[in-house]
């Protein structure tokens, strides 16, 4: 059964500021038309997300909610935008925002901010990083989408050339390791080894059990910090 969007709204709020958020004024918050425009041109695809627009809200570091919109992530530009009562798309001004929740019948979506310094060798992280196992933190994924343009040639793209422009998904793992510090890696045995090095609980769990992708993972670190905590 699906967790309630109230249990999992209450749970991040937990993990991300520390705060019930019970406590803090749930009123909205901030002007959000004061966005910019953010314009696309026509290409196969969509730099979002998802193709669908669906309400959510940001999360403010004091614990308040901005109003619920139509929101999503534009992960070719790395803005959380939302689209206005016009159909405009526009930026959302979240610099004291530390996550969103997306929610829809489907699934809920839970983004949160990392500081660089607690992501291991990542120079240029991106803005928000994806709960994939809300309310647990210990596994999240970052995803971005490029442009494959078959057109461009150096600065410019062929007038000529009826290929067109795609935007394509690339995503990078990373889990939480003993240290608070957040490292990528594949779901591979070997590679969670290398991140949990010298750790007897880790070894002891992935000589019985085999890490094949990131539903394995997550099932992985459940039991390790379950048993961390339990001890």
């Amino acid at each position: 059964m699906k967790t309630s969007l109230y249990t999992i709204i209450i749970s991040i709020t937990f993990l991300l500021i520390g705060t019930n958020v019970m406590s803090q004024n749930p009123a909205n918050t901030g002007n959000l038309q004061d966005g910019f425009k953010i314009m696309r041109e026509n290409v196969k695809g969509t730099p979002f997300l998802t193709s669908n627009w669906i309400e959510g809200y940001g999360i403010y570091s004091s614990g308040t909610k901005t109003e619920v919109l139509q929101l999503n992530y534009d992960l070719y530009g790395d803005k959380l935008v939302f689209k206005n009562s016009a159909g405009d798309v526009l930026e959302m001004l979240d610099e004291d925002l530390v996550g969103f929740i997306l929610a829809d019948e489907e699934e809920n979506y839970i983004f949160i901010k990392i500081p660089q310094e607690n992501l291991v060798d990542q120079k240029k992280p991106r803005k928000y990083f994806h709960l994939v196992d809300a309310p647990n933190k210990y596994v999240v994924v970052q995803y971005d989408k490029e442009l494959d343009d078959p057109n461009k040639s150096g600065w410019t793209s062929s007038t000529s050339n009826t290929l067109s422009a795609e935007y394509k998904l690339n995503s990078k793992i990373f889990v939480l390791n003993p240290q608070d510090n957040y490292v990528e890696l594949k779901p591979k045995n070997k590679a969670l080894s290398k991140a949990f090095a010298n750790d007897s609980k880790m070894e002891s769990y992935l000589k019985q059990h085999k890490i094949e992708d990131l539903n394995d993972l997550v099932l992985a670190m459940r039991s390790y910090y379950s048993d961390s905590i339990n001890n």
